[in-house]
Formats: structure tokens, sequence, C-alpha cells
């Protein structure tokens, strides 16, 4: 528990010949404050008196986004967007967006080093993640949006191994033998498990399969025309795509080689959009619930940084729905 007897903004301000508003913007991150400030601030209170530097909040929560989001993975993130905001704007908390590269921690420096944040949700994981190794070494609390091995870390999930297995039972079920699955970056962690649904529903039935393929790195219109080229060099009857956006890239390479889906091959997604919903012919997928994963992050992260001692769960999993559409039909 805190001192009940706190120095007054005043005080610091005369003391450091600066405001009372610039006290107060170093103490909750709100509002331009030259790093410097911000320390010296922190430094004079913990010296004269004053609130440790943990018991100040700053009511602020960044919500971390990958650079790619906008361009390629829309609907996820936006939906994600919407639950975080619910759940901060119940409790008084503000959302920052950032946008980061896998590889760089740029624009979290600033954030991080004036304490400008209480917490972070970071919405996509990496093998080898830059990002959450910096927040972790700088004492940022952390929640993620898929699974992460990292210590002290709660992780909000949807089962994309079970969804995947369950896919891809359907499409065997539905009569394929000869399968593909177009799976995305290899160093997303999500894909790992999709991987892993696939594997293990083709080794149940492996007596009914003639082929079975994992094609890997697929993120772009090249890379789908080449595995499509595959897909009817082996013949297959059924792809299974990893996502939404390698789904709509590989309708469109159907259609423009005039390949009908489900009469020539069946294709299904382990990821849901609205587009898939809509597009002639609608994409069988895997639905989940973004808004509420993102709210649930949004929950769990507020929880811990206003209770830090209070247990935590390592992992939680949201269900997911399969909906049945035209390709497999």
């Amino acid at each position: 528990m805190a001192s009940e007897t706190r120095i007054k903004a005043k005080d610091v301000a005369k003391a450091l010949g600066i405001s009372e508003t610039t006290v107060s913007r170093a103490l909750s991150g709100k509002g331009r404050v030259k790093p410097d400030t911000v320390e010296m601030v922190r430094n004079y209170m913990r010296g004269h008196g004053g609130l440790p530097v943990d018991d100040f909040r700053t009511k602020n929560i960044a919500l971390i986004l990958p650079e790619e989001y906008s361009a390629k993975y829309p609907t996820f993130f936006f939906e994600c967007l919407a639950g975080v905001q619910k759940a901060c704007n119940q409790r008084g908390y503000d959302v920052i967006v950032v946008s980061v590269s896998k590889d760089s921690t740029a624009t979290l420096n600033r954030l991080v080093k004036v304490k400008r944040i209480d917490g972070a949700i970071l919405t996509r994981t990496y093998e080898n993640d830059a990002t959450l190794a910096y927040l972790k070494e700088n004492g940022v609390r952390i929640v993620t949006t898929g699974f992460t091995e990292g210590e002290g870390v709660v992780c909000i999930d949807q089962d994309n191994q079970k969804s995947s297995r369950e896919m891809t039972q359907v499409i065997i079920d539905k009569g394929c033998k000869r399968l593909l699955m177009f799976d995305g970056k290899s160093e997303h962690i999500v894909n790992n498990y999709r991987r892993r649904g696939f594997q293990e529903a083709c080794e149940d039935e492996r007596n009914h399969l003639e082929y079975h393929e994992i094609i890997e790195n697929i993120d772009n219109p090249r890379t789908v025309q080449v595995a499509v080229r595959r897909a009817l060099r082996e013949k297959v009857d059924g792809i299974i795509c990893a996502d939404d956006y390698i789904s709509m890239l590989t309708m469109n390479e159907l259609k423009r080689r005039n390949i009908d889906s489900p009469v020539d091959i069946m294709v299904a997604s382990l990821f849901d959009n609205a587009y898939l919903e809509l597009h002639a012919p609608s994409v069988t997928s895997v639905r989940f619930d973004n808004y509420a994963i993102g709210e649930e992050a949004a929950r769990e992260l507020i929880r811990e940084i206003e209770d830090p001692d209070s247990a935590k769960v390592k992992l939680k999993i949201l269900s997911y729905q399969i909906m049945m559409r035209e390709t497999t039909l």
C-alpha cells in the first residue's frame, strides 16, 4: 500500500521550476513531455515521500498491430480493436494503437521510455518475437491475442489447432482424397497450430487419402499462383487455406483459370470474414469471435494492471464455429 501522505504536484513543480501541468503529464503519460523531464519528476518523487513510480497509472493501453494488418488482414484487427475499446471504455482506459514491424521496436520506444502506457496487447505473436522481448525487458505488462511461450504473459487465443483438424475432417468426409494446405508465414505462431491440426486429421484418415501436403509461406498473389499450379499438377480435389487473405487470393486464381469450386476443387478457409461469406461462391470457413477476443484481452490486462498480485491464467481459449458454404457442397 502507498503512503497516505503524498507530495503535492504544486510542491514538485516549485522545487523543480516547472509547471503543475508538466508534473501531471509526466506522471500520467498523457500529453507531450520530454523524457528527461519525466525522469526528473519521478526521481524527485521517489526521493521525497511520493508514491512509487509503479503506483502511477497512465490509464493508457497500447494495442500493438503488425505493419501488414491494414492491407491483408483487416477483419481480425479491426474487430479486435472494437472489443478492446469497449472493455477499456468501461474501465476508464484509453487505447493507443501502435503499428510495428516484427524486427523493429522503434515506434514503441517513446511510449515505453516516458512510461505513457500501463500495459500492452500484442495482437500477433512470432517465433523469436522482438516486440515481446522488448516489452518484457522494459517491465511492460503484456497480454497477447494468440499463443506465446513467454513466461508471465497471459494469452487469449482461439483453438486454431482443433478448428483446423475439424475443418480438414469435414473436407475428407465430403469425399476429398487429395489435399493441399495453403499455409501462411511459418514465423507466425498461429500457423504452427493450423498445420498441426491439418496433419493430425490427415494422419487419422490416412487410409482414405491418396495424397496430402502443406505449402508454407504463401502470402501474396505470386505464391498463390505457384501453389495453384502445384494443386493442378497433383490433381488435388481439396484445398485448405490458412486464412481469409490466402483464401480470397486462391478463389481469384481458380476463377482466372476457369476452375469451378466445389465441382473441380473444394476450398475451405481456417479463418472467416464477411467477404468469404458474400463471395460467389461463398467459402466454407472457421468463424471466430474477434470482438470477444479483444474484449477479453483488455479485461485481462486491466485486471493485471490494477491487481498485479492476482493469479494469472496462462491461456484462455475461445470457441469457434464451422460455417458450411458453397465451396464444399
